[in-house]
Order: structure tokens, then C-alpha cells, then sequence
């Protein structure tokens, strides 16, 4: 074997192991792609108007795929608390019909765009509306692990530093 064909050979070998890295490179680009195409992002929105209908805190997905919510936990004044009630009681609102929760059933999906409101009220019963709406500015917030389709997942918290 002539030493020009032996150079050859290896010329060749060299740009088909380049080919196969850079195909190898696009596919795991597409697949990383693909699953931040469908991805959600859970936000938080605080209704503290009193002109709208209902106050309180909300989520809503602002992502591009749907988010599958795991699980909610509430925080009042930085302490774990058990439920939207348990909440309603240490911010000393008794009147628990004047409140409106989301309970979450197994794998809640929350579909691209939607809000939903995580706890709150109407706001046609002035009763308290001022002391509630600082309740859940001032000492309530929300930690959500939710997942995308692809059962990726990650926790957000509705306010740093009180989860």
C-alpha cells in the first residue's frame, strides 16, 4: 500500500468521524429542542384590586406546553401550613364559605395560557376585603412543583425567600 493511499484512508476516516459527530450533535440539538418547545412555567399573579371580581393569589402557565401540577404547599408567615383553611384561619378569616381554593387531584394539568386561582375571594362581600388582601400580599405564599409532559420538573415558590 502506497503511502498517498494510506494518507488517503485516513483523510476519509477523519471527515466520516467528523460527519458522525455533527449528526450526533444535531440530534441531541433537535431532542433538546423538542423538550423545551413543550415546556411550562408556572407564574404567579396577586389579584389585590378590589375592583375586580375576585382577589387573591392565582397561578397561570405561561410556558409552551402544559404543566402537570405534583404538588402545592402553603406557606403562611414562611411556616408550612396544611391547607388553604388551616391558611384562612392563622390570617383569622372564619368565614370560610366567603373563600374560593383550588384542590389539587392527582396530576392537575394546567393547560397553556390558563389562570387558575389558587386562593381567594369575591370581592362582592366587603367584609374584611382590606385585612385579606394584605393577608395575602404581606404573609401568604405558594411553593408548586409541577412537570412537563416529557416528566421534567422543577418547584417554583410565589415569593423568594418565604418558601
Amino acid at each position: 500500500m502506497s503511502p498517498r493511499h494510506n494518507s488517503v484512508s485516513w483523510i476519509a476516516l477523519g471527515i466520516s468521524s467528523l460527519a458522525l459527530c455533527i449528526s450526533a450533535f444535531q440530534a441531541w440539538q433537535t431532542r433538546r429542542h423538542d423538550r423545551l418547545s413543550v415546556r411550562p412555567l408556572i407564574d404567579f399573579t396577586y389579584e389585590v384590586d378590589g375592583r375586580e371580581r375576585n382577589v387573591g393569589l392565582a397561578m397561570e402557565n405561561v410556558g409552551l406546553g402544559p404543566a402537570v401540577i405534583r404538588s402545592i404547599t402553603i406557606y403562611v408567615d414562611r411556616k408550612a401550613v396544611k391547607d388553604w383553611y388551616e391558611a384562612a384561619d392563622y390570617g383569622n378569616f372564619k368565614e370560610h364559605d366567603l373563600l374560593k381554593t383550588f384542590e389539587l387531584d392527582k396530576d392537575s394539568v394546567l393547560k397553556i395560557g390558563e389562570t387558575m386561582l389558587l386562593f381567594g375571594r369575591d370581592t362582592r362581600n366587603k367584609m374584611d376585603l382590606d385585612r385579606f388582601i394584605d393577608f395575602v400580599d404581606q404573609r401568604l405564599a405558594v411553593s408548586i412543583t409541577f412537570c412537563s409532559i416529557d416528566d421534567e420538573c422543577q418547584t417554583r415558590c410565589s415569593i423568594e425567600g418565604r418558601c
